[in-house]
Parts: structure tokens; C-alpha cells; sequence
């Protein structure tokens, strides 16, 4: 996995501005939406995979469904795919 360098105030600075209750609502144990703050951690990978640094989508360019159901990951780690070959829906 590939490690990027943010401290926890800066982290959750940025989650604030992409949502300003995501952080009280989890620690009220509600189960916010991990899809609600993504895109933070899409852009702080600078729109690459944190496996193996394949571009990915941006955000602006995804849309309701597309935008909870990908993860910023590389598909063929935990499905055992060899990377590069289409995904089947």
C-alpha cells in the first residue's frame, strides 16, 4: 500500500469542508457513509490507486451509484483477478 503523509488535524480539516457533520455524526455512533467523504481521500492520493497507483476516475466525473460502489483500491487485490482484465457486473 502506498503511504501518504497527512496529520489527523489536516485530515479531519478536510472532512469538515467536504462535510461538515460527517465527524460528529460518527462519533455519536452513528455509521455515516464512507462514500459521503471519498472524494477526500481520492484526492489526497492525488486520484491514484493506494496499491498500485493506477489512475483513477475523478470525482466530478462519477455519479450516484458509480461513486459508493468504487473503492480507491486496485480491483484485482482482493478478487484474485490478474490486474488489467475487465470487471464483470
Amino acid at each position: 500500500m502506498i503511504g501518504y503523509r497527512i496529520n489527523s488535524r489536516e485530515l479531519k480539516r478536510r472532512i469538515r469542508a467536504h462535510d461538515h457533520d460527517w465527524l460528529d455524526r460518527a462519533k455519536s455512533g452513528e455509521e455515516p457513509e464512507w462514500g459521503d467523504i471519498k472524494n477526500v481521500f481520492v484526492r489526497i492520493q492525488h486520484f491514484k490507486c493506494g496499491y498500485c497507483e493506477r489512475p483513477m476516475p475523478r470525482p466530478q466525473r462519477r455519479t450516484g451509484e458509480d461513486a459508493t460502489r468504487e473503492l480507491p483500491r486496485c480491483p484485482g487485490i482482493e478478487t484474485g483477478r490478474t490486474l488489467g482484465t475487465p470487471l464483470k457486473h
